[in-house]
């Protein structure tokens, strides 16, 4: 019996033909193209690529999931998500697909040892939970990309605000520390993610957020959105942190908890020292003793991609659909 012919992928008039196992991302990397990425798992949607009219139906399915349907039906797709199994043409998107903005950084300021606030003054549409790519240019040339949730709900006129964990082997957050400044320039590319608010949302019951680490930041846009459009239903954040100094904005969510009646918040830890208002515990037993009815409850989930696969798993078996489930995993680039 003949072997069957190995996909291939049709790049600037040139065939490239896949390893087994091998994504359209790394076999175009592999023959020397310059394809932008950055995590390689279909998280930041840095790879985005399109395919032909006549290959649009060789597009793997799993390579658009985290696509809007308009993208899906312009047959956009992630190269670093896409192992076809037939031949596909592809090229990178026309600049109108993804436009970027120009924004220039106000301010940056710690809000503990390892997270820094960023102020970027630019004009951005987003809804509240979404992220965007981030593009600067180091001191050497290099260009540096990654991706970071939006931390404010939407207002004209206001900042966006990035929360930006800093990093000993970090590109980004490196550059972050050493060399940007009030004044700086970058390039802003998105809104992406369907981890957002919605109207279909504010008219469930509760909410529930929960996060890790930075994954508060798209938590906090959610949350000033409820309040803004002044949500009734009871908002639950769980923010859960192994470490103490992991914890950041504590009391800024105090202050909005005082001023909200609606607003629980739980914050957990494992260690053992913890004192109020972080308490010690497991997160995943934690959720199941809120009083929520998680069958009418939109859920949204933040932070570390294990903490994410395994909450949305505890979600569901305590009853969220999970068409309510939303979430926004962080992985390292």
């Amino acid at each position: 019996m003949a072997t069957p012919a190995a996909p291939t992928v049709n790049y600037q008039g040139t065939q490239v033909e896949l390893k087994p196992d091998e994504s359209v991302l790394n076999a175009l990397l592999r023959n020397g193209f310059a394809i932008p990425h950055s995590c390689q798992a279909g998280a930041c949607q840095s790879c985005l690529m399109q395919a032909d009219d006549a290959t649009k139906n060789a597009v793997p399915s799993a390579s658009q999931e985290a696509l809007s349907a308009a993208e899906r039906q312009q047959g956009l797709f992630l190269a670093c998500c896409a192992f076809p199994t037939e031949a596909l043409s592809a090229t990178l998107p026309d600049a109108s697909v993804r436009p970027t903005t120009t924004g220039e950084i106000i301010s940056i300021d710690a809000l503990n040892q390892q997270v820094m606030r960023v102020l970027i003054a630019a004009q951005l549409d987003y809804e509240p939970g979404q992220f965007i790519n981030i593009r600067v240019t180091s001191e050497t040339g290099e260009e540096i990309q990654r991706s970071y949730s939006l931390a404010r709900a939407p207002v004209p006129g206001q900042p966006l605000e990035l929360q930006i964990k800093l990093l000993a082997d970090g590109q980004f957050s490196q550059w972050l520390a050493q060399e940007a400044q009030p004044g700086t320039t970058v390039t802003l590319e998105g809104p992406h993610g369907l981890c957002h608010l919605t109207d279909e949302d504010l008219l469930q019951p509760s909410l529930l957020l929960a996060g890790t680490g930075t994954g508060l930041a798209p938590l906090l846009a959610i949350i000033e959105s409820a309040h803004q459009q002044n949500y009734s239903g009871e908002i639950h954040l769980l923010f859960a942190n192994r470490q103490l100094q992991d914890f950041y904005c504590v009391d800024l969510l105090q202050e909005m908890a005082a001023n909200n009646d609606n607003l629980k918040l739980h914050f957990l830890t494992q260690q053992e020292e913890a004192s109020a208002p972080i308490q010690t515990g497991d997160v995943y037993q934690h959720l199941k003793q809120l009083p929520v009815d998680m069958s009418r409850t939109a859920v949204f989930l933040c932070g570390a991609e294990s903490f994410v696969t395994k909450m949305r798993k505890a979600c569901f078996l305590q009853g969220a659909s999970m068409k309510k489930i939303r979430a926004d995993a962080f992985v390292a680039s």
